[in-house]
This record gives structure tokens, C-alpha cells and sequence, in this order.
């Protein structure tokens, strides 16, 4: 995980714990979104396959990230309590 995403990945955690089934709702819309953003990627036209592989490598990124987000917010949270 990069450092910058520590913010966002406690962020979403806490959305996860506050409404698990909206937050599995938002979820699964994203992983639809980002099949889409993938499958675009694939029929692009050669002037446009960068800019198309860029978007669907972020939305896998992120999709990786939210449905990590709170396993991965208990690892931090866990070693803040351990660093003081």
C-alpha cells in the first residue's frame, strides 16, 4: 500500500462500518464500473489505448483497495496502537 492511500483506505473503512450494505452496494457498482472501464481498454483505438489502460488499471486499484479497505484499516489501526 502506497503511504498516500493510509488516509483514503481509513476513510472507507469507516463508511464500510457505518453502512455495510450500502457500502457492499457501492462495491459491487464499482467492480461493475471498472469491468466496463476494462472492457474499453481492450476496444480502444490504438491513439486512445493509453488513456483507456490508464483508467482501467485505477479502477482496479481502487476496487482492490475499498474491498480491502477494512481488513487493511484493522492492520494500521492495529500497528498505531503497537507504535505507542
Amino acid at each position: 500500500m502506497v503511504v498516500d492511500d493510509k488516509k483514503l483506505v481509513i476513510a472507507a473503512a469507516a463508511l464500510a462500518r457505518g453502512n455495510s450494505a450500502s457500502w457492499q452496494q457501492f462495491v459491487i457498482a464499482l467492480k461493475e464500473y471498472a469491468r466496463g472501464k476494462a472492457h474499453s481498454c481492450v476496444m480502444s483505438s490504438a491513439d486512445e489505448v493509453q488513456l483507456s489502460q490508464g483508467k482501467a488499471q485505477q479502477c482496479a486499484q481502487l476496487t482492490s483497495l475499498f474491498e480491502d479497505a477494512v481488513k487493511t484499516a484493522d492492520r494500521i489501526e492495529k500497528g498505531s496502537k503497537q507504535e505507542r
